[in-house]
């Protein structure tokens, strides 16, 4: 499966992009999600 960058509005996601990521992980793929924690 190919990489994708796909942006996401916090505050007002839009439904189709959400789906997106649903079906990827259904798939068994990977998603990223940045978050304001640091770890270290």
């Amino acid at each position: 499966m190919a990489a994708t960058l796909l942006r996401i509005h916090p505050e007002n996601p839009p439904q189709n992009r959400i789906l997106q990521v649903v079906e990827v992980l259904r798939k068994g793929g990977l998603i990223i999600y940045p978050t304001d924690t640091v770890y270290g």
